[in-house]
């Protein structure tokens, strides 16, 4: 099987382009919060809505045979069947939970990129459409190699295949893109 060689972007920033570490305020929030509101909004239904109705389903179908057939409810036991989640993305009934995008943040990812000036990061951001239009996905090294910053090799594995709600918006002292969360694409 041949292996693909990696898409190398050209970068399109005229400007200058600086890192900015992230606040302690923005620090310490991404460390409570490391999902975004859609990925909560997941794990709501389909990890604790949705399993609480199967099983509150198959209760009353199984209640209620149990009464046409014997006359009463004898009392049938919960069947064990809700799994139980740890920490590690395991069920405790050794069933994996599919943690392939749960986000954990490569070294480097945690700099804000901020641009000198408007139109080299709306720019950047139409070069992104562009790319996510032409390959389907866009790696966060696709990112640094637009705006002349370095990458590494962590950061081919992360990455978007949807940009829709990314802006552009005024920050002190520049301008930066408002990017979703990366997540993993290998």
């Amino acid at each position: 099987m041949e292996q693909k060689e990696p898409i190398k972007t050209k970068p399109v920033v005229k400007g200058k382009v600086r890192e900015q570490s992230p606040s302690i305020t923005k620090r310490v929030a991404s460390s409570f919060i490391q999902d975004d509101a859609k990925s909560i909004g997941e794990y709501v239904i389909f990890d604790v809505l949705l399993p609480a109705l199967k099983d509150t389903m198959y209760e009353m179908v199984s209640r209620s045979l149990s009464m046409a057939l014997f006359g009463t409810d004898k009392g049938t036991k919960k069947t064990g069947n809700t799994p139980y989640y740890t920490y590690a993305g395991t069920t405790y009934n050794g069933q994996s939970r599919g943690s392939t995008d749960v986000y954990s943040r490569p070294n480097g990812l945690t700099d804000d990129i901020i641009f000198e000036d408007r139109e080299d990061a709306e720019r950047v951001l139409d070069s992104l459409i562009d790319h996510l239009d032409q390959y389907r996905i866009i790696a966060v090294s696709d990112y640094y190699q637009m705006i002349g910053k370095p990458d590494t090799p962590q950061m081919n594995h992360f990455g978007w295949t949807d940009i829709k709600s990314a802006r552009v918006s005024r920050v002190h002292g520049g301008y930066k893109i408002d990017l979703p969360k990366p997540k993993r694409i290998d």
